[in-house]
């Protein structure tokens, strides 16, 4: 996930928003527990019956969901990040935001494409696949080239860990073109035009494949409409803030926005959305409104470090490092739960250590690795640069 997502992309130091940390904390856990419960189900466990199918969907069954949301806050923090550098989308200088979008993405990026090369032509279990059509080297620069969405869908799912970075080739492919096309359109009501249309075109691409489940689910278009949104919502919060009154309604429209397809899935296909996939079009705009109620009341940031929400603002600062390190994890963990014969009552074991190993290992990547080298570059970057005052970080 996902990139996810630099809120200090231009070299600048915003505001942080404490609940988009809770958000990303919350969907990062969902890609994790739903790639735990594909390879070894949850309800393997005898007593997880006591779970409504709801609360089991919503818990194990998210982390497509979860994605979609990290699209939104993407799209909401870099044209955040655009528009207090440059001041108007216009100003854009395109070279300048391929640098510091490389110097959060790349580190780590790059680690995890060596790792799993590693891992998969040593054949390790879990993250080699002899039945796979797919050369290495063809994955790696798919990886490279923002394309292991398309790789996937025309020759199926890749062996080990490849297949979290299908989300990253939607996000980078939109943000090659986002700067130019505002140099391109240079009229903010003609570029919320196109951003519109993107978000329009979202639900179709999602339903339209045909057969090809993979591209309709990672297909660039199925998730840059939700990038699109976030970016629009960043635009509207400099001419209207939801305070107040207000901004309570706002928020409670938001969560149940996001509420629905996530917890109330049932009742979102019966009444024909699934189908028409604006499922997903129903969550991002909920996740959009929440993101705006909440950046219009800083007030509210205080609520983030209540017990049992703070601990999920600690895990969304290192979201990005989470989503691409946790199926190291998850495959090992999992490869070595089959090996020693793990039964039915050994799964939330399972489950609890390799939720908080990816937790750690993300955080620490992020700490010691990632980040230090994303200072580095960045800093190297915006030397002799005039940098507008900056007021706290959050990346």
């Amino acid at each position: 996930m996902t990139s996810y997502p630099d809120q200090n992309i231009t070299g600048l130091a915003l505001a942080r928003n404490d609940w988009i940390d809770v958000l990303r904390g919350w969907a990062a856990i969902a890609v994790v527990l739903m790639h735990l419960n594909i390879r070894v189900p949850f309800r393997d466990f005898e007593e997880a019956a006591w779970l409504s199918k709801r609360a089991y969907n919503f818990l194990f069954s998210s982390g497509w969901q979860a994605v979609m949301v990290f699209f939104v806050i993407s799209g909401f923090l870099i044209t955040q990040a655009m528009l207090a550098r440059w001041h108007s989308l216009e100003k854009v200088q395109p070279l300048h935001f391929y640098g510091f979008r490389a110097a959060r993405l790349l580190p780590c990026l790059l680690g995890f494409i060596v790792l799993q090369s590693l891992l998969q032509a040593w054949q390790v279990p879990g993250f080699h696949d002899a039945a796979s059509t797919t050369p290495l080297w063809r994955a790696a620069v798919s990886a490279l080239t923002f394309h292991l969405n398309w790789l996937e869908a025309q020759y199926g799912y890749l062996p080990g860990a490849w297949d979290v970075l299908w989300s990253l080739s939607v996000e980078e492919a939109f943000y090659l073109g986002f700067p130019l096309l505002c140099l391109l359109v240079r009229s903010p009501r003609w570029l919320l035009v196109i951003l519109c249309a993107f978000f329009v075109i979202g639900p179709y691409a999602r339903v339209g494949m045909g057969s090809n489940e993979i591209w309709a689910d990672h297909g660039y278009l199925s998730g840059m409409g939700e990038i699109a949104l976030g970016c629009m919502m960043a635009m509207l919060a400099r001419h209207w803030l939801p305070t107040g009154h207000r901004g309570i309604w706002v928020l409670v429209l938001g969560l149940v926005c996001m509420a629905l397809p996530l917890y109330f899935r049932g009742w979102v296909y019966k009444s024909g959305l699934t189908g028409l996939g604006l499922d997903m079009t129903l969550l991002a705009l909920g996740a959009a409104l929440v993101l705006i109620a909440t950046h219009a009341n800083p007030a509210w940031y205080r609520y983030a470090s209540l017990p049992g929400i703070s601990w999920l603002r600690w895990v969304g600062r290192s979201s990005y490092e989470i989503y691409l390190c946790h199926m190291f994890v998850v495959i090992a963990l999992v490869e070595a739960f089959r090996a020693w014969g793990g039964g039915p009552q050994m799964v939330p074991w399972l489950y609890g250590g390799a939720l908080g190993l990816s937790l750690l290992t993300g955080h620490l990547v992020a700490r010691y690795f990632s980040e230090p080298l994303n200072r580095r570059i960045r800093s190297r970057l915006v030397r002799g640069r005039s940098v507008v005052p900056a007021v706290a970080t959050q990346s």
